[in-house]
């Protein structure tokens, strides 16, 4: 494939397309194309731990949707579209960047984009507990990593867990008269009035104990002299790419690009809109048995204590998505259970250039023309703009195979929605007309 894109770029000596700049484009260009055609389905197989109810399927063993790439690999991503010298961050010597940019200035773009990603899309999700005393107000500081709740449970002395309802003082003053000063067991939490990152519960608790939350946070900080993980899916960090060259080509001074910029920033929301639509889970077995997948908020209403280990253990029967990574399972794991899933996974990347590349024969044209679109972009002008209909060429057969797919099974929308409903069910954000 290097070779075939050296010679679509008149360049089969590797000279202004280095082999290093063909391979970063070849690899974002297969990842983009699973992100958008989800064409790659895969499956792979897990162990429970007892007593546990959450997994990161990003980290649980021989999972097929790790992740993977770290900022070095962006960083590199970086250089390559801005015409810069890489880093080869196997050596001790870093880039000392230019009068455009500095690496301090790619680094900071990358994770300023990558926590605007999390925060617009909700694509990860973090399960935390924290301790909370009493006597108190019933007002909970949460760690300042923390951009939004998506759920939280009460957990008391005894560790039974009661589901947390998102509410606002004006319902509590209004149906749940006394709250404020009459403790009990919390069963809502409000964050409208409090100072962010804030919860308030109420009633207020009438006893200690603990708040099991699921939160989108922010990313780790980047840090390019160790390699930082990116902590977003791998075949989304594209996205992060090109909302970094918005930023980086719309400053003041030599680096001011406005068409690249815009361009950039279009290719951006592209990627935040896939990232709310696409699928990870399609199939879930335990044990070998079929097991159905419902969204979180669903199993909440009807079993609000499910966490609950003491009452609710066993062989689990139901799987609970909440976002694309974190599955909850009821009853709670009582022993090392087998877990099968089926998933979209990663685009398989060749581990060398000798590799087999798992890439379908009809899809290698349109994978290249989509490479040689990203090559170009360092030229800027008519020979970047006029590879636009090669990027369209790839968006369009995306388009056709998820089209293809829906009409080889009745449900196969349920089927990929399922990692997205409960975002549905517990909105991050009401549109406003």
């Amino acid at each position: 494939m290097q070779s075939q894109l050296a010679a679509r770029l008149a360049d089969s000596g590797m000279v202004f397309f280095p082999q290093g700049h063909l391979r970063s484009v070849l690899k974002e260009a297969l990842r983009t194309w699973q992100s958008m055609s989800t064409v790659q389905r895969g499956r792979f197989v897990f162990n429970h731990t007892a007593a546990a109810p959450f997994y990161d399927l990003a980290t649980v063993t021989g999972s097929l949707i790790p992740r993977t790439l770290t900022d070095h690999d962006l960083v590199n991503d970086l250089q390559y579209a801005l015409m810069e010298p890489v880093n080869d961050f196997s050596s001790s010597t870093t880039w000392g960047g230019t009068e455009q940019f500095s690496m301090d200035d790619l680094v900071k773009a990358i994770q300023r984009r990558r926590d605007q990603f999390l925060l617009e899309t909700g694509c990860v999700i973090t399960a935390s507990e924290i301790a909370v005393g009493s006597p108190f107000d019933g007002r909970v500081p949460l760690n300042d990593s923390i951009i939004d709740v998506r759920r939280a449970a009460w957990k008391n002395l005894d560790s039974v867990y009661s589901t947390l309802w998102r509410s606002d003082e004006r319902q509590l003053n209004s149906l749940l008269v006394g709250w404020a000063t009459t403790g009990g067991t919390p069963q809502v939490y409000s964050t409208i009035v409090v100072p962010p990152i804030t919860l308030q519960l109420g009633p207020i608790p009438d006893a200690s104990g603990s708040i099991h939350l699921l939160t989108v946070n922010v990313g780790q900080a980047l840090d390019v002299a160790t390699g930082v993980d990116l902590g977003i899916p791998d075949d989304l960090a594209w996205a992060i790419k090109f909302g970094a060259l918005a930023d980086l080509l719309s400053r003041d001074g030599e680096a001011r690009d406005p068409a690249r910029a815009a361009h950039a920033e279009q290719r951006y929301a592209e990627g935040v809109m896939i990232a709310k639509i696409t699928g990870s889970v399609l199939n879930l077995e335990v044990n070998g048995a079929q097991t159905p997948i419902v969204d979180l908020q669903s199993l909440d209403a009807m079993s609000p204590g499910w966490q609950t280990v003491a009452t609710n253990s066993g062989t689990p029967t139901v799987g609970a998505m909440a976002g694309l990574n974190l599955i909850g399972f009821s009853p709670v794991p009582s022993a090392a259970s087998s877990v099968t899933i089926d998933c979209v996974r990663n685009a398989p990347i060749p581990a060398n250039d000798a590799a087999q590349v798992q890439l379908a024969r009809e899809h290698l044209d349109v994978v290249l023309d989509y490479a040689e679109y990203l090559a170009r972009f360092k030229e800027g002008g008519a020979e970047w703009e006029a590879t636009m209909p090669l990027a369209q060429n790839m968006l369009k057969l995306a388009a056709d195979h998820n089209q293809r797919l829906a009409a080889q099974a009745q449900l196969e929308d349920e089927l990929r929605s399922q990692s997205q409903r409960e975002a549905d069910r517990r909105p991050m954000r009401i549109a406003v007309a």
